[in-house]
């Protein structure tokens, strides 16, 4: 019986031990996907405040204006100004500062995504109109891009609007309509919405 003993008591801290060395890679495990979580948990007040003063300072000067619109921060540029007319996707040169400051800004935060869209005067369904969306909203994404912003953070696209607006609209009001908006929101958020 003597002999068994020193095995009992073997096997216990032989068991102890493997739960610790278990426990302890647990913890280490938690800890290092702690951090990358913390990345993208942008959807704070404080948060936002910040993201939405960075963004302001990124397009100070400009005809950008940036607007808060409960968890993202959206950026609108009108596209009076912002757009050669004779060739309306192209970009005017006045225009590349303010968005290659605001490009890089996105692009340097890992937890953002940012999602583009552009709108012209007409209802996307609209070919010709969904097309020109798309082409100022690629123009725009293509910086963000270029910035170092990839795919899975980053996406443009066409947007429509209610055609029953643009109906009532007079000329004034459709020159509203054609804009593009530069949409800024925590990578977790966009997930489900743009990047799925």
């Amino acid at each position: 019986m003597i002999p068994f003993k020193p095995a009992v008591l073997l096997c216990c801290v032989l068991m102890a031990g493997c739960s610790w060395l278990s426990s302890d890679k647990e913890q280490k495990a938690e800890a290092a996907a702690k951090p990358a979580v913390a990345a993208v948990q942008h959807t704070s007040p404080a948060w936002l405040e910040s993201a939405e003063s960075r963004l302001r300072e990124a397009v100070a000067g400009s005809t950008m204006r940036v607007e808060r619109r409960e968890d993202t921060v959206a950026v609108i540029m009108p596209i009076e100004g912002s757009f050669n007319p004779d060739r309306p996707a192209m970009l005017l040169p006045v225009m590349l500062k303010p968005l290659t400051r605001l490009s890089k800004l996105a692009a340097g935060d890992a937890g953002t995504a940012v999602l583009v869209l552009g709108y012209a005067d007409l209802p996307a369904a609209n070919d010709a109109a969904g097309k020109l969306g798309q082409e100022r909203a690629g123009a725009i994404a293509s910086l963000f891009r270029l910035s170092g912003m990839g795919d899975e953070r980053l996406r443009s696209k066409a947007a429509s609007y209610d055609a029953k607006q643009a109906a009532v609209l007079d000329s004034k009001g459709r020159v509203k309509e054609r804009r593009v908006e530069v949409l800024v929101r925590a990578q977790q958020r966009f997930l489900g919405e743009i990047l799925g």
